[in-house]
């Protein structure tokens, strides 16, 4: 019953707003026909999104702990070894990744491996006590009912920086943001050239 109230929540409030103020954030980062790697896509749901948005991109999804209901096929893998050849798409996307993840370097490093050059990075970011609370809680209504890793590691944003610079990426634009005027959490987008390895 517990899990079912927060995955509720999920589905009609946090899901909801993403729907809504995402997509276009990340669809000006991406091209029509695009090949766009989607790393922990969860359900699918953003990724079936930007595919409304822009029926020529080319997204392929992966997440480590699918949904049993997913909006479009999913295949299982894991972000610290991704099933794909080097170079195999234009975009990686990272979207509420890495803060799952006690070593999202590992993860950073195999996104620039499998990208021809581009991840696009959204995520959180701190500069409060009181911030990293609100991000904890948030985090823990949205995920705690699919039993996704809650390691609650966020950055601050000076941190994401030292951490592209450990992986000698570039980072070609930033957007700082908030979903609405009720979101009290720090959102933050990046898109890093990694460098074109062909």
């Amino acid at each position: 019953m517990y899990r079912e109230i927060l995955a509720r929540w999920d589905r009609f409030a946090s899901a909801q707003s993403r729907s809504r103020h995402l997509p276009p954030r990340l669809l000006a980062h991406l091209r029509p026909g695009q090949s766009v790697l989607d790393i922990g896509t969860s359900d699918g749901r953003l990724a079936r999104d930007l595919l409304q948005a822009e029926p020529t991109l080319d997204i392929t999804a992966i997440d480590s702990h699918p949904r049993a209901e997913t909006y479009i096929p999913v295949i299982e893998a894991n972000g610290h070894d991704v099933p794909f050849a080097d170079n195999a798409f234009d975009t990686v996307m990272l979207i509420d990744v890495l803060h799952h993840d006690l070593h999202p370097e590992r993860i950073l490093r195999e996104a620039a491996r499998v990208a021809r050059g581009r991840v696009l990075i959204k995520d959180h970011y701190w500069v409060t006590a009181l911030d990293r609370a609100v991000l904890r809680l948030s985090d823990y209504l949205g995920n705690r009912a699919y039993d996704i890793p809650l390691p609650y590691n966020y950055l601050r944003l000076e941190e994401w920086r030292d951490l592209f610079t450990g992986l000698d990426a570039r980072v070609v634009a930033t957007e700082t943001f908030h979903y609405s005027v009720y979101d009290r959490c720090k959102q933050v987008t990046f898109l890093l050239d990694t460098g074109c390895k062909e």
